[in-house]
């Protein structure tokens, strides 16, 4: 589950979309060669498409509400209502997309300069374990244990690499999303002629 992000009159830099004629009757390599295409027309043409996780996105999402407040940017009230839903929201124009990703440019390098993942405190936390046979598994934390990471977190809405330690064990923010992704993001924004997410 994730948000899929269309531009709505992206810049063209390099080849045609690809298209698959129909998927259903496509056999297993004709698909992948049509998935294959299709990572190279997104890759040459980043304004056509933008995906991320549930994740992902959210961390992206509140970065975008953060920067229309802190900068008076006065974007659409009704896309900043449905940033976080599935259902067609976003903005309408490449200006405004052009403003937003210089806003947010900012932002990122004003807030998180020396981070390499930005985590979003959501009081969703979890307990990062080591097993005895070194693999790294996460488990949610009870409410008690979520209550005094709150207490200790102060309310910070964002924590470096969505990792912090807390009376000896790490833990990490339920929603981290790697820095360069937001840089992602801002390219799409940048030739995208506006958007909408689904």
């Amino acid at each position: 589950m994730g948000f899929d992000i269309h531009g709505i009159n992206p810049k063209i830099n390099k080849g045609t979309k690809p298209e698959l004629l129909n998927w259903s009757t496509a056999v297993a390599h004709e698909r992948m060669d049509y998935l294959d295409k299709l990572d190279q027309y997104h890759q040459d043409n980043p304004g056509c498409y933008f995906r991320a996780n549930v994740w992902g996105w959210r961390p992206i999402a509140e970065v975008i509400i953060d920067t229309n407040e802190m900068y008076k940017l006065n974007l659409d009230p009704k896309f900043i209502e449905g940033i976080h839903l599935n259902d067609g929201s976003g903005l309408k124009t490449q200006v405004e997309c052009d403003v937003l990703a210089n806003f947010m440019t900012r932002f990122v390098e004003e807030h998180f300069a020396t981070w390499s993942t930005i985590g979003l405190n959501t009081s969703w936390y979890f307990k990062k374990v080591v097993t005895p046979k070194g693999e790294i598994t996460r488990l949610s934390v009870d409410k008690e244990l979520e209550a005094k990471l709150d207490v200790y977190l102060h309310g910070k809405k964002y924590v470096p690499e969505g990792e912090f330690e807390f009376d000896g064990f790490i833990y990490n923010t339920s929603h981290n999303c790697n820095k360069e992704w937001f840089y992602e993001f801002i390219g799409f924004l940048r030739e995208c002629g506006g958007f909408q997410i689904f």
